[in-house]
């Protein structure tokens, strides 16, 4: 099967989870035998074609620029559109795949253009990031993202929850949107690491307990309600030091929340930690073993499925 798969950000551009997504479906999917070109932007120092473990990375010379994040994202459709059409000449697409609203306009004219199905994984809502919807940016995001789940053949959602969000705020039919949870590549955390080395990097006592926490500082994560716990939970446990890695928006406000709890040393807050960093992490703080987690074979495999089911109907 030829896939055009279509994201704004991929390795070396990683703003969220997207890109690592994108990379660890993109892999197990040419792992399995199928032609598999990725469509995205351009990156400093990345060159603008590569192949990457049967992956063809096809990366889009962005012409024009813009202050504003939403105007910008237009310009960059129009740029990923015309690299879609030139490459579709000689690939001929089977379907075509995309991930978010960032690139739902490019997504759409495509499906028109080259007239095949499309694939919409939504990795969140406007929202659900938001916490509703308060300006007129937000509501032009929130359209585009129902114009995006109007037009896809079928959604995949990552949780069921997300599968619950897509269906109640845009009225969808349950059937329409598809379950696929994230993975997880064993083999960055295959991997003999010092338990008591990573805690003292970080000034943490080796007999000390750990709370993890990994991801954007936004609301949506949560992690406020972590935070206003954390005197609950040294009533029963004072031996526990709360790590929270990432950045956000919400950065600022966390400190000041995690400090107003009379236990601010208590807490690190990492910020943005590299690939190898959260890493040592995870496999330091895992109590199942990593194999048992969800990989990237299974999530091709379940996808290919959707594929399949909407080009030969």
């Amino acid at each position: 099967m030829k896939i055009c798969m279509l994201t704004w950000e991929f390795p070396p551009r990683i703003v969220g989870g997207i890109a690592r997504h994108c990379l660890g479906l993109s892999k197990a999917l040419a792992k399995k035998s199928h032609d598999v070109h990725v469509v995205t932007l351009e990156f400093p120092g990345a060159p603008m074609f590569e192949e990457m473990e049967g992956v063809k990375i096809h990366r889009v010379k962005i012409e024009l620029g813009h202050p504003d994040f939403i105007t910008w994202t237009f310009i960059f459709n129009h740029f990923m559109e015309k690299l879609v059409a030139i490459l579709n000449r000689s690939v001929k697409f089977d379907v075509i795949h995309i991930h978010d609203w960032l690139t739902a306009p490019v997504g759409i004219t495509s499906k028109y253009y080259l007239n095949k199905p499309l694939v919409s994984t939504v990795h969140s809502t406007e929202v659900g990031r938001a916490q509703g919807l308060h300006s007129p940016s937000s509501y032009l995001i929130d359209g585009i993202e129902w114009w995006m789940t109007y037009e896809a053949e079928r959604i995949i959602s990552c949780s069921i929850s997300m599968k619950w969000e897509l269906q109640n705020h845009f009225h969808l039919p349950s059937e329409k949107i598809i379950v696929i949870p994230n993975a997880i590549d064993a083999s960055k955390y295959e991997r003999k690491i010092s338990r008591e080395n990573v805690k003292r990097r970080y000034g943490i006592e080796p007999h000390e307990r750990v709370v993890l926490f990994i991801g954007r500082l936004v609301p949506q994560k949560g992690v406020e309600y972590l935070i206003r716990a954390i005197p609950l939970i040294l009533q029963q446990h004072r031996d526990v030091k709360f790590v929270i890695a990432g950045d956000g928006w919400s950065k600022s406000y966390l400190e000041d929340l995690a400090s107003s709890t009379g236990f601010i040393n208590k807490v690190r807050f990492l910020g943005f930690i590299s690939d190898s960093g959260y890493a040592d992490w995870l496999v330091q703080n895992a109590k199942r073993k990593i194999q048992e987690l969800y990989s990237w074979e299974a999530v091709a495999e379940r996808t290919i499925d959707v594929y399949e089911k909407i080009c030969n109907r």
